[in-house]
């Protein structure tokens, strides 16, 4: 009896350090965003969302609070893809939880320029931790407005939550 014992200890000792660093992962399209302040932004057919107005517009992008084996994560980090096709104005993220009580407000990382041609760029923003478990998680970004030179827009194709 005392072997079978030992013998399953470190294999439940494993289960439970693998399992505390499981990562949820998930994209979602930029339609998904949802302008703040009574601003607009225009669907497009593949699901992204792009700025064609006269001034920067903030949206946020609502990432679903995950559980892991029945607790709710705590830290959250994201990825956006967009592309900045404006000149003098850059395309500006950043992670965020928020709470009846507080809010938790990560690092604003940007585009830093205009997008080349046919690519995107991927902002990828640094990790937050909250574990209040009546948060929720989000992205939020300023859209530059269109180019006043060419006229070309600014938009955020997807955004990927990742939670632990």
């Amino acid at each position: 009896m005392l072997v079978r014992l030992t013998t399953k200890i470190p294999v439940l000792a494993i289960f439970l350090v693998t399992s505390a660093f499981a990562v949820e992962t998930d994209n979602a399209p930029g339609a998904f965003c949802v302008p703040v302040s009574g601003a607009t932004m225009t669907q497009l057919s593949g699901g992204e969302i792009q700025n064609g107005g006269t001034a920067t517009v903030t949206v946020n992008c609502p990432a679903n609070r995950k559980t892991v084996n029945g607790v709710y994560t705590t830290r959250f980090s994201g990825i956006v893809f967009g592309r900045d096709n404006n000149t003098s104005t850059n395309l500006c993220c950043k992670a965020l939880s928020s709470s009846p009580s507080a809010t938790v407000t990560g690092t604003e990382i940007c585009t830093s320029g205009v997008t080349p041609a046919a690519n995107y760029s991927q902002l990828t923003l640094p990790e937050i931790t909250d574990a209040s478990t009546t948060s929720h998680f989000y992205i939020q970004c300023k859209v530059p407005a269109k180019n006043t030179s060419d006229n070309k827009l600014s938009l955020v194709y997807s955004f990927r939550s990742v939670q632990q």
